[in-house]
Order: structure tokens, then sequence, then C-alpha cells
């Protein structure tokens, strides 16, 4: 509950413990009903993800990412653990700031899970189509 109840809260009154990660229901429960999902994780896993996340925020580490490197970045705009887009939009800001060739796309409503959502289909078109421009 320490983990994942936070990002739960601002989609109550709540179905289930993991409606944070989709609108679609359908894609909740078959992640509920996954045992190789929901488990929790140890200390050891929090303190390697939290110090990733701050690595990708500094100048001096986003400077070692190749500058011909395109990158595609997306996110759903309720996505509690991007900060409901703030993270994400910050996370950008600072890669384009160092001259980075970023695209993002910050989906309306969307939560944590972009490719299990109600417009999935929209979101993988959308990174097909990235995909293809970077191709030709």
């Amino acid at each position: 509950k320490l983990s994942f109840a936070k990002f739960n809260k601002q989609f109550a009154p709540n179905r289930t413990e993991f409606d944070w990660l989709s609108r679609d229901e359908k894609e909740v429960d078959k992640y509920i009903a996954d045992p190789l999902c929901g488990f929790v994780c140890n200390a050891a896993f929090y303190y390697s993800a939290f110090r990733g996340i701050k690595t990708l925020l500094q100048k001096n580490e986003i400077g070692k990412i190749p500058k011909e490197l395109p990158v595609y970045c997306f996110a759903g705009s309720r996505d509690p653990v991007g900060e409901s887009g703030k993270g994400f939009n910050e996370l950008v800001k600072k890669w384009k700031a160092v001259g980075l060739h970023v695209q993002a796309k910050l989906y309306d409503d969307g939560r944590h899970e972009m490719l299990h959502e109600i417009n999935k289909q929209e979101v993988m078109h959308n990174i097909s189509n990235w995909l293809y421009e970077q191709s030709t």
C-alpha cells in the first residue's frame, strides 16, 4: 500500500487498488489477475528507481545522450507517477534544453499504462508513424 496507494487517490472512488494504471477496466483486471504483476518491490528496487529518476534530470548526465539520437516520449496527462504531466514536461524541457531531438506527446486523460489505455490504438499508431519517420 505504501508503494501504490497514493497513486489511486485522484481516481476515487476506486473500483480497485490499481485504477491509476488505466481507464480500461479490462486491462486493470488483467493486471490484477497476472501473478507477475502487482507485487511489492524490495528496497533495492526503489533505491535504483529513484536514483535513476534523479539521474535523468541531471544536466551533466543528459549531456551524455548522443545529440543525433531521436527520442520519442509519451505519457498520460493523468499519470500519477509522472505527476500528471508535470514530471513528464520537466524531463522533455530539460532534454530539449541540451539540444536533444525530442518529440513528445502527452495524451489527455491517459493514466500510467498508455499501451493499455482506452486509446491504445492511437498511441501505437503514433509510435509507428514516428518510427517510420525516423527510417526515411
